[in-house]
């Protein structure tokens, strides 16, 4: 079974996270309270996967968040970034048609979420 290691900038996040692995018994789950731009507690190459959901796009320096997540990423290693995206075709359109539908009031940061 592999470790995973999970992280947020927010202790309140983390606790919510910690409550969900303690009630679901799960041991293999680390969580800490890090600021994704300075992953300093995790050594070089040493994780399998590395993602940012919804997180990445609000970091002072993005580019700086993404070097972190590759650092610490094993050779050969995947990351995943899922983040909101206004210019794409899909959200593009989902945006129109909800304007459309309910007005221009509507959020320009819809979530599309395609499974």
């Amino acid at each position: 079974m592999q470790s995973l290691s999970q992280s947020d900038f927010s202790p309140s996040m983390i606790q919510v996270l910690d409550k969900f692995i303690n009630e679901l018994e799960i041991s293999n789950i680390e969580s800490k309270v890090m600021d994704g731009q300075n992953l300093e507690q995790i050594k070089d190459s040493s994780l399998d996967y590395t993602f940012s959901t919804f997180g990445l796009i609000y970091f002072p320096d993005i580019l700086q968040g993404m070097k972190e997540m590759f650092r610490v990423l094993k050779p050969g290693g995947k990351t995943g970034i899922a983040s909101w995206c206004t210019d794409a075709f899909l959200p593009a359109a989902f945006q129109q048609t909800m304007n459309a539908l309910l007005g221009n009031s509507v959020s320009n940061r819809t979530v599309l979420l395609i499974n």
